[in-house]
């Protein structure tokens, strides 16, 4: 048995007999495209609109962790005081944290639920992170040695 022909439909005409939603059809999305447009499947304008918008308002997981937020450095030789429990002093740079920093709440947000993220203020904010990480961890000059003038005396 041969399949029933569909008959040809000019496009002008088969978007009229679909109502006034394939005319009103807004692209941008709602709120000035803070969110994404509708998506109407088989309706090309609104697959359109829809894969742009994702396009520009999507992350990834990669993009997540590449706008982590370093940890701050702490000095690995500074420890807490001797007592009578701990004969030397426990190093406090301990983090208990992930070691590839902090992700960005924002940037969570927009992997969830689309919409626009600023990536260049949050690399700004990590240049920033490292540039103090970096001045932080430099060396410093070792303190100027006070002459003992009754050293070697006895």
């Amino acid at each position: 048995m041969a399949a029933p022909a569909v008959p040809e439909v000019a496009p002008e005409a088969a978007a009229a007999q679909q109502g006034e939603l394939f005319t009103s059809y807004d692209p941008v999305g709602a709120m000035g495209g803070l969110f994404a447009p509708a998506l109407i499947r088989g309706y090309a304008p609104s697959e359109k609109a829809v894969a742009d918008w994702t396009a520009a308002n999507r992350m990834t997981r990669e993009d997540v962790d590449a706008f982590r937020m370093p940890n701050p450095w702490t000095d690995p030789t500074q420890k807490t005081p001797a007592d009578g429990v701990y004969s030397a002093g426990v190093p406090i740079n301990q983090s208990y944290g992930d070691p590839r920093g902090m992700v960005d709440p924002n940037a969570l947000r927009v992997w969830s639920q689309g919409g626009k993220y600023n990536a260049a203020a949050r690399r700004d904010a990590i240049a920033q992170r490292l540039m103090a990480n970096s001045i932080a961890s430099a060396p410093k000059p070792a303190a100027p040695r006070v002459l003992d003038p009754y050293e070697g005396m006895m």
